[in-house]
């Protein structure tokens, strides 16, 4: 059974949250990062060791919004700086640490 009560906290504690991290940019990660940015409008930081995983990751995000574009026909310039604006690949684990992650 459903605890509406503890929902409704989770829901509004995740109201809070400005930035999110993901550590791994494959195909989970990615998703995870896109549902965030997309659906909730938050800042995403993605890390991955794998420069290459991070780059697909980026490109699957682009022909993501690109498609979402088309069908919505938002103006498409300030939707693209937006969300390419809220999204940051990190190769180094700096980027969490200066973002405030850990301590």
């Amino acid at each position: 059974m459903l605890n509406f009560k503890l929902f409704s906290k989770t829901f509004s504690s995740i109201n809070k949250v400005s930035t999110v991290g993901v550590i791994g940019s494959g195909q989970m990660g990615t998703g995870i990062a896109y549902v965030f940015n997309r659906q909730a409008n938050k800042k995403v930081i993605i890390y991955d060791t794998n420069a290459n995983q991070l780059s697909k990751s980026q490109s699957f995000i682009d022909k993501l919004i690109a498609k979402q574009l088309v069908k919505s026909l938002k103006e498409p310039d300030q939707t693209i700086q937006y969300v390419l604006g809220n999204l940051i690949w990190a190769i180094l684990l700096t980027i969490l640490i200066l973002a405030g992650f850990f301590k």
